[in-house]
């Protein structure tokens, strides 16, 4: 959610308001494990409401509900605390599993913090190996190399 945040206010703000609102760009309002969480981002005149969902769950009550029609963005989400807190972590059960996650969120939380570069198109090494390397977003080779599948590993879990 961060990231799409960081990207309206930079196409409604342009690069050098950005550089000088991006030190403000800490959604807290969003960030979290609560099912649903709400924000409002006002870009000069521009009010954005927004609703982070986690659980396709959660979504369906919006959805049935009608509730989403006052949000202007949904980001849903299904792993509790987004990507973080999902796929990327160790494939067995651990008892303080949640404790490793919640820091593991405020680490990158803090590394954030601590970089300029603010959205992932203005990063030189990105710009640099598409020019080199991958061509362009999208191209054939970047699609091969960076795009992966869902492939259903909850055999190796014993599930």
């Amino acid at each position: 959610m961060d990231l799409s945040n960081r990207n309206v206010i930079h196409i409604k703000k342009g690069d050098t308001e950005f550089l000088q609102f991006r030190k403000l760009l800490e959604y807290k309002d969003v960030r979290g494990y609560n099912d649903l969480k709400e924000a409002k981002l006002t870009i000069n005149d521009l009010d954005i409401n927004i609703l982070v969902c986690h659980g396709l769950l959660n979504i369906e009550k919006i959805i049935q509900s009608k509730d989403y029609e006052k949000y202007d963005f949904i980001e849903v989400m299904n792993c509790p605390g987004g990507c973080v807190g999902g796929g990327g972590q160790p494939l067995k059960n651990i008892s303080n599993q949640q404790e490793i996650i919640e820091a593991r969120i405020n680490k990158l939380y803090e590394e954030d913090r601590q970089i300029d570069v603010k959205v992932c198109y203005n990063n030189k090494d990105i710009i640099d190996i598409y020019e080199s390397y991958l061509e362009k977003p999208l191209s054939e080779k970047s699609i091969k190399l960076l795009h992966t599948k869902y492939e259903d590993k909850s055999s190796i879990l014993g599930e």
